[in-house]
């Protein structure tokens, strides 16, 4: 790396219950990343990959924001189908579910190509923090673990995808005036009518 060595792929750090799994959330090559680990597999890497594009990180935030002021809301599900060149098809990659579980506490579910099986992280993003000498609240917890993705989506994430991004030397890429949607893996698919999107 150059001198000024950053480390912005792991920004926020998830783990399911049973610590099995982590999951990184943080900037890969000038796009957002949700990347999942097997923790008892050594040198292995990730097991799920979710990389954003603008618009969907847009959306991520959007409905972050409605499940925080929302006790009731239905889990709702994203899914990342890039574009295959090879193929000229767009071919499923992952998926990233967003809810709330039976105690009403907030969580990301992912599913991947090669990782079939959900893995499920709550949005607890510190343990360490007590108020008057008592933990926080689960269901709390994990609301203020939703604005932390929030806050490092407006402050750290925006900033990490224009350091590093490979693509131009200066660390930003105009964008290509004949793009289209389905050249470029958009998330939301060209058929998709307003009354489908649940927000």
């Amino acid at each position: 790396m150059s001198e000024l060595d950053l480390d912005l792929g792991r920004l926020v750090r998830l783990s399911t219950d049973d610590f099995s799994h982590t999951m990184n959330i943080g900037v890969y090559r000038g796009r957002a990343s949700f990347t999942v680990f097997d923790n008892n597999v050594k040198g292995q890497g990730p097991v799920i990959k979710y990389l954003f594009t603008e618009t969907s990180l847009c959306i991520l935030k959007e409905l972050l924001e409605k499940i925080i002021s929302d006790d009731n809301m239905k889990p709702i599900e994203m899914s990342s189908h890039p574009y295959n060149r090879d193929t000229r098809q767009k071919e499923f990659r992952s998926s990233l579910s967003i809810g709330r579980d039976d105690k009403k506490s907030i969580y990301f579910e992912m599913v991947g190509e090669k990782h079939k099986a959900p893995l499920r992280f709550k949005l607890i993003t510190d343990v360490s923090t007590h108020i008057n000498g008592k933990e926080i609240p689960k269901k709390m917890a994990t609301e203020f673990g939703a604005k932390t993705v929030i806050r490092a989506i407006n402050d750290l994430i925006s900033t990490g995808c224009v350091i590093t991004n490979t693509r131009n030397p200066n660390g930003y890429q105009a964008p290509d005036p004949t793009a289209t949607p389905s050249s470029m893996g958009s998330d939301v698919p060209l058929d998709t009518k307003a009354e489908d999107i649940p927000f």
